[in-house]
């Protein structure tokens, strides 16, 4: 089991916390919903949650602890995971979301769009004069022509940039 910390679309999201000598990490599926507790590599606990929060609890060296996690907005974060031991809190982690430097993915930051919609317009029209086409087919081409954006916009997005950090417990 590795100690790392990671954010991951596919593969969830890892926490991993130290206390009195033992490595306890938590790992979490976005879809599958599994939450397992893993304690020096050894599976301890797991469940299924599919909640914006959760806790798990579990037994060490007879002290009980809870690892809580909180996801405030899936889309926004933070999401937030916390290492309890008894009743207090002590050690807490956060994930915050980055926004990129700059937006060229956006319809409005690419002119390459604006040029082939211009030039498969004017395609479209020597097409349609030359094959004498119905008008419907000008709605097909509309409809191609945002269905187009639609794809180049969602696939030319850069991947979501995580920080985790460790925050002071209040």
């Amino acid at each position: 089991m590795s100690d790392e910390n990671h954010v991951d679309l596919k593969k969830g999201i890892s926490f991993s916390f130290q206390d009195d000598g033992n490595q306890i990490n938590f790992k979490s599926s976005p879809y599958s919903g599994l939450e397992e507790v893993y304690v020096n590599g050894k599976l301890i606990t797991s469940q299924k949650n599919y909640s914006k929060k959760s806790s798990a609890d579990f037994e060490l060296d007879g002290n009980a602890y809870t690892i809580e996690l909180e996801v405030v907005s899936m889309m926004k974060g933070p999401i937030n995971c916390t290492l309890k031991k008894g009743d207090s809190a002590i050690k807490k982690k956060q994930i915050v979301f980055i926004k990129p430097d700059n937006d060229s993915s956006s319809i409005t930051g690419n002119p390459k769009k604006y040029i082939f919609a211009a030039i498969a317009g004017i395609l479209f029209a020597f097409i349609k004069i030359y094959l004498e086409l119905p008008f419907e087919s000008f709605y097909y081409f509309i409809g191609a022509v945002i269905l187009f954006f639609l794809v180049f916009e969602y696939t030319n997005q850069e991947d979501p940039k995580f920080l985790m950090k460790e925050v002071a417990i209040d």
